[in-house]
């Protein structure tokens, strides 16, 4: 699909490693508002080794750190992203409990089976093809063993007023048909709008999984909030 395509290059270039405000990640500023949120990492943190799914920035990587856990291994396709994990890695006295792997899901294929005990996503799963989302899930599930603990957040579900201001189309496929629930944004794929229902259920061929609700992903001091759905698993 060019719109995912293109959609890795746009993420691609969303990180810079010259425009991050390294004060950000202090742990004193790594603190979700949602309380929810925050005892979900804690829970994970006790895990003994922990795959962070499309770190981004490793903001998630870096909460599970600074509650405590030993090993944190973080997955991320964006180069560029990659440099700015490094780059606030180095700034820490516990960089040696982070593993950063550059790539795509295939990257899991060296790890054995139930490698890991501990599983985080943040808005990954909902802005790939529906496809691509199942074959993240299933490399995932093999190399997580039974007791795994962990949580996906995936974006809140948008209004049909938000789609319409943001200008958001339907993806085509390769015969130019329609992709239903795959919203294009300046020929970008950025979400796949399924309900909450759907991605419980997808959820639950690979994993126990329980819906929380929406919660505010913003950080305390933030304005405003920043909705999100969570999800809990456990393998």
């Amino acid at each position: 699909m060019k719109e995912y395509d293109d959609a890795l290059k746009f993420w691609d270039n969303y990180f810079n490693p010259e425009e991050i405000d390294w004060e950000s990640y202090l742990p004193e500023n790594l603190l979700f508002k949602d309380d929810r949120i925050m005892a979900e990492i804690k829970k994970t943190a006790l895990q003994k080794r922990i795959l962070d799914y499309g770190c981004g920035h490793g903001i998630l990587s870096f909460m599970l750190l600074n509650n405590g856990a030993i090993s944190v291994t973080a997955l991320e396709p964006s180069e560029k992203a990659m440099e700015c994990v490094r780059k606030a890695a180095g700034l820490r006295d516990d960089a040696d409990k982070l593993t950063l792997l550059n790539g795509f899901q295939d990257k899991l294929d060296k790890y054995e089976d139930g490698a890991f005990d501990g599983f985080v996503s943040c808005n990954v799963l909902d802005v790939v093809p529906l496809t691509v989302c199942i074959d993240i899930l299933e490399h995932v599930s093999r190399v997580l063993r039974p007791g795994t603990k962990g949580f996906i957040m995936i974006n809140s579900a948008p209004s049909e007023e938000f789609l319409e201001k943001r200008n958001a189309v339907l993806a085509k496929d390769e015969k130019g048909k329609d992709i239903a629930d795959h919203y294009v944004i300046g020929g970008v794929l950025r979400l796949v709008n399924k309900t909450d229902g759907f991605w419980l259920e997808l959820f639950r061929k690979y994993f126990k999984a329980e819906y929380v609700g929406e919660v505010d992903a913003s950080f305390k001091g933030d304005e405003g909030s920043y909705p999100e759905r969570l999800y809990v698993i456990e393998k």
